[in-house]
């Protein structure tokens, strides 16, 4: 009855689906012909954001000399114990691989172009008023900013930022440039943000399935049953909801759902957002042309998609919602599938009970590719205000800075970022390696969470707490505040990028 109400409310709203520009060709992102943006989508030859052991044979063509120059950064922050790995400055060598790594990277700019980078962590929103008093008052606090990609949409109404692909040196078709983002954010031929291999976060907050080896073991999913799912082009949300319901054990006997049980998964309201990007579905995507931005939400599928993620998943009671009503759940193999992102399993290094990671599945096995979301509230983007060039001289060495940091990153980061930290500590086989790879090589940015028009994403993420699935009255209601506010967000972007 359900898919029946939805192909009706689908077939009356067809005729009226949103786009900026009153375009009604809409893209099927997760079938084949796909424009959706992801990581794999990039100029021939160059590396995806997999692990690269030798140097990209590109080498920037910076002249070797002393600039005798310090850059401050703003590297945003909501709580300084949450940041998962210094991504900026470290000052000196510590023991830890990483650390080490990026200390390597800033001595290296230092010796080769006399460029010190010195960074401070500034709150999300205080970053926002800082660029804005600078530009006002022409002042150069900082030369770099780097923010999370959602707060960046407050900064697209005025023109603060330099377009990084103008600046001096910097070439951002280079593969140590993650192009998934350069397309994302890519308007009227100008760059304002994007990231690089020199950027830790954009990677750690790509969303993953962690999975507990032992719990697939006494269910006979043992060896690479759920690799060769994925490899089979086979692991959909149906399969995982299967198993997750399969895996649920009423461990302590007492017949109903409770705190002493295992469970087939959890992760909160965060995989409403993980599934359906993972279907390939989008909100809102960058359309590459003179319009912009078109919002995609409103097809059977996108609906369908959102709705089976609730029913099957999200509203079953093997679903641990509330992580925290079962302490270390996973950690204690109470948990069989954990939905979270590359950072979370940071966590899980010092477990002893082995476990693997998967992408986030394909909705059904009608679809072409993985997709993996990167969050844009846990990432980091880079940007230059305008304020920054305030000679040829700094002009100069901001762009020597942004592609040399890259492309020794790409060199010596990394590497260790993979193998060290995410798959030597992380994960416990080599195909969990192989799965870290097709989550990095299939990454995409939902410009409808970031610019969250009409607060519709919002919503649709909070749907698990009203405990309804219906979402076509939802958008319904809510068409017209998203088309708005898409408009007015496209024409002031035209005015400022022509």
């Amino acid at each position: 009855m359900r898919r029946i109400l939805v192909s009706l409310m689908a077939l009356l709203m067809i005729l009226s689906v949103l786009s900026s520009c009153g375009s009604a060709d809409k893209p099927v992102p997760a079938e084949k012909g796909s424009e959706t943006v992801r990581e794999t989508d990039k100029p021939a030859g160059t590396k995806t954001d997999g692990p690269e052991t030798e140097a990209p044979a590109h080498k920037p063509d910076i002249p070797e000399t002393d600039r005798n120059t310090t850059l401050q950064v703003a590297h945003w922050t909501v709580d300084e114990t949450w940041i998962p790995w210094e991504e900026i400055c470290v000052y000196d060598y510590s023991g830890d691989n990483l650390g080490d790594a990026v200390y390597e990277r800033t001595a290296e700019l230092k010796e080769k172009f006399g460029i010190t980078l010195e960074s401070e962590y500034v709150y999300v929103s205080d970053i926002t008023h800082k660029v804005d008093n600078m530009i006002k008052t022409g002042t150069d606090e900082y030369q770099l900013i780097v923010q999370r990609s959602f707060q960046m949409q407050y900064h697209m109404m005025e023109d603060v930022f330099a377009n990084l692909g103008a600046l001096p040196y910097v070439d951002l078709k280079q593969p140590y440039w993650s192009q998934v983002s350069v397309k994302a954010f890519t308007f009227g031929g100008s760059t304002l943000f994007a990231a690089s291999d020199m950027l830790l976060l954009d990677k750690s907050s790509t969303a993953a399935i962690a999975y507990n080896t032992s719990i697939a073991r006494d269910h006979s999913w043992d060896g690479s049953y759920f690799y060769d799912l994925v490899n089979s082009r086979s692991w959909t949300l149906e399969k995982l909801t299967a198993s997750a319901s399969q895996a649920y054990l009423d461990l302590d006997g007492d017949t109903v759902v409770s705190t002493g049980d295992v469970f087939g998964a959890q992760g909160g309201d965060s995989p409403v957002h993980f599934l359906f990007n993972g279907s390939g579905e989008l909100f809102c995507r960058n359309t590459g042309d003179d319009r912009y931005m078109e919002y995609t939400f409103g097809t059977e599928r996108s609906y369908n998609v959102v709705m089976d993620t609730l029913e099957d998943l999200i509203f079953q009671d093997w679903y641990l919602y509330d992580r925290s009503t079962v302490e270390n759940a996973f950690a204690n193999n109470q948990v069989f599938f954990d939905i979270t992102r590359i950072e979370s399993l940071n966590k899980y290094r010092a477990m002893e009970q082995d476990y693997g990671i998967l992408p986030i599945p394909m909705y059904d096995e009608a679809q072409a590719e993985y997709y993996s979301e990167i969050s844009p509230h846990h990432d980091s983007v880079i940007a230059v205000p305008h304020t920054a060039m305030t000679s040829e001289t700094q002009e100069e060495a901001v762009g020597a800075a942004l592609e040399e940091l890259a492309y020794i990153s790409s060199r010596i980061v990394y590497p260790v970022l993979y193998d060290v930290v995410i798959s030597g500590k992380g994960t416990r086989d080599q195909e969990s390696k192989d799965m870290l790879k097709i989550i990095f090589d299939s990454r995409i940015y939902d410009l409808g969470i970031i610019y969250d028009f009409g607060q519709f994403a919002d919503k649709v993420l909070r749907m698990p707490r009203t405990g309804k699935s219906d979402i076509v009255s939802p958008f319904e209601e809510t068409r017209d505040k998203i088309e708005t506010q898409l408009d007015e967000v496209v024409t002031k972007m035209h005015e400022i990028f022509g």
